[in-house]
């Protein structure tokens, strides 16, 4: 089996209820998502598929835009959703287990189509920004605070600033103290209680 079945498959088994993965992961269960219904127009036996799935995503963005909105949902809305989800946005979750309530993504950008995809889904991408010096992530999304394609707000105890050249600095607990046995390196990086991230 390919590693994006044996992932599938882990998914599954494990039964999470949070995955945390860089966007490749994410981008391929979309691909794979697109390339299952994608259809031959000649194929009288894929087009209702198609149709549904672009009805279920129609309806899956217009929730997506009122919740990042922070807009009320109508309640017409609200019931062509649930009815969505039934065809289409509960099976595609299920591939990660029927447990799942949120994933976290990190370590390059992620494809605001792709955010948005899921979002639609219901299961959201909670994108972060962090590095190996910082012992994880520096900042991240909140499910009640949520904005695609943005690392979201600073986590608690987390401090950052800008340099005048527009580099990220960071200071906090999390941040490395030194490069093993590299003070050279460690000082270039570490300046006056913050990290230089580059």
């Amino acid at each position: 089996s390919s590693p994006y079945e044996r992932l599938l498959h882990d998914f599954r088994e494990i039964n999470p209820h949070f995955v945390a993965a860089v966007p490749r992961v994410f981008q391929k269960i979309y691909a794979n998502v697109l390339k299952e219904i994608e259809m031959d127009d000649s194929s009288l036996l894929t087009r209702p598929k198609k149709m549904a799935v672009n009805w279920c995503m129609d309806v899956g963005r217009e929730m997506s835009r009122l919740r990042q909105n922070r807009r009320p949902i109508p309640l017409p809305l609200n019931l062509k959703y649930q009815a969505a989800r039934r065809l289409f946005f509960d099976r595609f979750r299920e591939q990660f287990g029927s447990r799942i309530k949120y994933v976290v993504c990190s370590g390059a950008p992620l494809p605001k189509e792709i955010g948005l995809f899921y979002q639609c889904t219901g299961l959201v991408i909670l994108e972060a920004y962090g590095m190996t010096e910082t012992a994880g992530a520096v900042t991240m999304n909140a499910l009640n605070d949520l904005k695609i394609g943005a690392v979201g707000k600073p986590l608690q105890g987390v401090e950052i600033n800008m340099a005048e050249d527009g580099e990220i600095l960071v200071r906090g607990a999390m941040v490395m103290r030194e490069y093993w046995a590299n003070p050279l390196d460690s000082a270039e990086v570490l300046k006056e209680g913050w990290l230089h991230t580059g």
